[in-house]
């Protein structure tokens, strides 16, 4: 919207404005597009780019601030969804930088217990050192990767290729190394890696503890509360934040101690300096190019004049081409690399390390595509002019030193000249949007990577599934395509309107994308937009800095333009501190008002499918994972015989009959020690579903379990800042609270569950928290126990209770509902046989013990 108001503004206005003085003043060696950009503009004419940043900066304000309260209803919509209420993460809190000696269970329940938070924990669990386990299950899963793709090469339809599949070992470049079998060199390593993962998954110790842990608390809001009453603050050393979810965890990075995480940015941001450094050397003969008028214009390189008038197609191509051909290539492998050293850097979760990358991405963009560049071509300029006097004035100093004194002229031209270079730019970027849509790039390489080397059923089926949408990299270059275009609007009002056409184009493209193509990786509740909109006001202030340097540039300091050109700059520095109080400091935390506390789902102390609920989330993915067994056609499983040179025969014993039977050949599928499965070349949307939705809903309680603490949590009612309704729900009266629910609950019950909640379907493998409101009426109190504990009344809005029998109807539907989910979940679990996969699980210990 910004850009579209800037296109009709300097359209209809500046551009005009610019190309009539222009055109009276007739200066040397202008052009169209020299003329109407802000280059020649000077006098009262300025007041018109004046006035256009004030017109720009007022409506980027609008709509940051109408957006930012739309975003900030949303996330709050967000956090009152159904689906959030039930998200077990969501109320989940997580501790890092644990001190070595509270490294258990119990020392979590110390931690909580120092910091006196008026909260109820209600689970803790601390993490377990795996060691290199998760090194291990990599080797055999790229092993098994290996021989799937050896595989999938040697079986050519129904027959075998002519020569077995060989494979190098050692040698450097191609050169050097000896040859041996692939098919035999990947079943060995299958096999190796697979014994050494039992192995080490036999001796592993799980009492040895890391130095992080989570922790539940009784409810989301209370869980917030915590975070945000915790926040910045690093008690004992530790950092208390809301835990992510479970998939989104990078776990090699989440045991890094301080002094490990400390090295790897020092060792991070060295290398990203490096970086820039170095890409400084590709930015010199970008500039080159994109000054390619500018010097056959000189005369100093004698060939560009003469290329120009013979074949003006191919200089047009390589002077407006190429330029932005190779800004577009070095922006496919510069994010990849930031990602790379961001995770390096110690990201503990994919969407913070997105959230990094967009930011250090960002910023490179603008220093080196905007910035350093700029700088270089007014460098270029500087002494291309200099060269043109030595040769018409002779070499001297004198010379030399008055070329200088016109730098600040030729800084202004430099970035206004190169405005054309960025009307170049834009058009290849919509080119590369709609090459993306059309999936033409993926299309062929999947078909010359299937004509080279064969396609695995594994490989059809990660094609076949949806991607996920890479927000680091889009959002990156859409922020800097907004920073062009914010930085050139009033000064080359041609680039917004560039700008804007792209960003159309991206609007329709992105949609169907989102839509149709992409997935996202994780729900994070709108989590980047802080992120984004922090960039926007930067383009924004980044946009009148430069017109107060083109402005200073060419009238005095004291001036009316220099004057009236700053304050659009103090206008958005102001606007930025209120946003930040306004939206920012309280957008990460859910914030309930009273009513919305009442109605908030408050959990137990009882046990949830034997206390290991907290372990099964947010234990290490390695000690549960499945390891990888070789996919294969179903054509090729038939001829692996052949391929293994006879295999191996399974012999049976007949039963009821003395005789030794053979199987037939059809029924193998273990050779040399290796199982293979017959390819499923359409992923299972059970198993897409179980790994894409949120799979813990939060339907029943976790518990603490007294017995293994060493010092026995206080009661939160004894505490100063205890709230009830954060830990107990609306049942808790108060002398200064309406009485919105009467329960019976004794103090020496504090740490209990209130009788508003009641534990059901105790012999199934999920419990459903049916929530009811026991409003006292006719000045009687209601009793809702039963000889089960499991009685439900309800009442209708006048506060009347209804009829037992509805209240055991609705009971009898959250049962029933309570086992149909445990049955989802246990399918859901148990299909990873029918993914391809053999799971090794090992439970350990539930808890450290005192």
């Amino acid at each position: 919207m910004v850009l579209h108001i800037d296109r009709v503004s300097g359209v209809r206005a500046l551009i005009p404005i610019d190309f009539i003085f222009t055109l009276s003043i007739k200066p040397p060696q202008y052009n169209i597009l020299t003329a109407m950009t802000i280059q020649y503009v000077q006098g009262v004419r300025l007041y018109a780019h004046i006035g256009s940043t004030y017109l720009f900066t007022l409506l980027l304000m609008f709509l940051v601030y109408f957006h930012w309260r739309a975003v900030y209803r949303l996330r709050n919509e967000w956090f009152h969804s159904p689906e959030y209420r039930h998200l077990f993460y969501a109320r989940t809190l997580s501790i890092t930088n644990i001190p070595p000696r509270l490294q258990s269970d119990a020392g979590l329940y110390k931690i909580f217990n120092a910091l006196q938070l008026p909260y109820q924990v209600t689970s803790v669990h601390i993490g377990r050192r795996v060691g290199a386990l998760p090194d291990l299950i990599a080797e055999h899963d790229s092993a098994v990767i290996g021989l799937e793709q050896v595989l999938a090469e040697y079986s050519e339809g129904d027959q075998l290729a002519s020569e077995r599949p060989i494979i190098v070992l050692g040698g450097l470049w191609g050169m050097g190394g000896r040859s041996v079998d692939a098919i035999e060199y990947y079943t060995a390593r299958i096999k190796h890696a697979e014994a050494a993962v039992q192995q080490y998954y036999a001796q592993l110790n799980l009492q040895r503890a890391e130095n992080y842990g989570f922790a539940t608390m009784a409810s989301i809001p209370a869980a917030h509360a915590a975070a945000r009453e915790l926040r910045g603050d690093h008690p004992k050393g530790i950092t208390v934040e809301l835990a992510p979810n479970p998939k989104d965890i990078i776990w090699g990075n989440l045991s890094l101690s301080r002094v490990e995480r400390r090295f790897r940015r020092l060792i991070g941001f060295s290398l990203l300096i490096l970086f820039c450094i170095l890409s400084l050397i590709p930015q010199i003969p970008v500039a080159s190019l994109a000054n390619l008028d500018a010097i056959a214009a000189s005369g100093y390189i004698p060939f560009l004049q003469p290329w120009y008038n013979a074949s003006p197609i191919t200089y047009t191509i390589v002077s407006a081409v190429v330029p932005p051909a190779f800004a577009a290539l070095f922006s496919y492998f510069l994010p990849r690399l930031m990602c790379w050293l961001s995770k390096y850097m110690g990201a503990v979760t994919y969407s913070s390390l997105e959230r990094v990358v967009v930011a250090r991405y960002f910023a490179f963009l603008v220093i080196s595509q905007l910035i350093i560049f700029t700088i270089l071509g007014v460098l270029f300029n500087s002494v291309l002019a200099i060269i043109q006097a030595i040769q018409s004035q002779g070499a001297s100093l004198k010379v030399v030193f008055d070329n200088l004194s016109k730098l600040p002229a030729r800084i202004t031209q430099t970035y206004v000249t190169q405005s054309s270079f960025w009307l170049k730019w834009f058009p290849l970027q919509g080119f590369l949007l709609l090459l993306d849509l059309s999936q033409l790039f993926n299309l062929l390489w999947f078909s010359l990577r299937t004509r080279l080397y064969g396609r695995s059923p594994r490989d059809i089926r990660e094609y076949s599934k949806p991607p996920a949408f890479d927000y680091a990299l889009e959002y990156s270059n859409l922020l800097f395509m907004a920073t062009i275009g914010l930085v050139f609007a009033p000064l080359a009002p041609l680039v917004s309107l560039a700008a804007a056409a792209t960003f159309w184009l991206c609007s329709g493209v992105y949609k169907y994308q989102l839509v149709f193509v992409y997935v996202t990786r994780v729900e994070t509740g709108g989590r980047t937009w802080n992120v984004v909109v922090n960039r926007m006001i930067f383009a924004a202030m980044f946009m009148q800095a430069i017109l107060i340097l083109t402005i200073a540039l060419q009238v005095p300091f004291k001036s009316l333009q220099f004057i009236a050109s700053v304050p659009p700059l103090l206008f958005l520095l102001g606007f930025k501190y209120y946003i930040k109080k306004r939206f920012s400091n309280d957008f990460q935390y859910y914030i309930p008002s009273f009513e919305e506390l009442s109605r908030s789902i408050v959990h137990f102390e009882d046990p949830d499918t034997e206390g290991t609920k907290l372990r099964d989330r947010y234990g290490h993915p390695a000690l549960r994972v499945d390891l990888m067994s070789p996919m294969v056609h179903s054509r090729t499983l038939r001829m692996l015989r052949r391929i293994y040179g006879g295999g191996t025969r399974n012999r049976t014993r007949g039963i009821g009959e003395n005789k030794i039977r053979e199987k037939s050949l059809d029924q193998i599928d273990v050779f040399e020690g290796v199982k293979f499965i017959p390819g499923q070349l359409e992923y299972d949307p059970e198993v897409y579903q179980r790994d894409r939705e949120e799979v813990d809903h939060d339907f029943d309680s976790v518990n603490v379990d007294d017995h293994t603490l060493e010092t026995p949590v206080p009661s939160p009612l004894e505490h100063p800042r205890f709230d009830p309704t954060l830990n107990r729900g609306a049942g808790h009266e108060t002398n200064d609270s309406p009485k919105l629910a009467k329960c019976d609950i004794a103090p020496t019950r504090a740490l209990g569950r209130p009788p508003a909640y009641h534990r059901h379907g105790q012999g199934s493998s999920l419990a459903f928290a049916v929530p009811f409101y026991d409003v006292q009426a006719s000045g009687h109190e209601a009793d809702a126990s039963t000889e089960n504990g499991a009685e439900y009344l309800g009442h209708d809005q006048s506060g009347a209770p209804q009829s037992n029998q509805r209240g055991q109807q609705s009971l009898a539907h959250a049962h029933r509902r309570s086992n149909s989910q445990a049955a989802q979940l246990s399918t859901g679990r148990n299909h990873d046989q029918g993914a391809g996969g053999r799971r090794i699980t090992r439970t350990g210990p539930a808890r450290i013990q005192k």
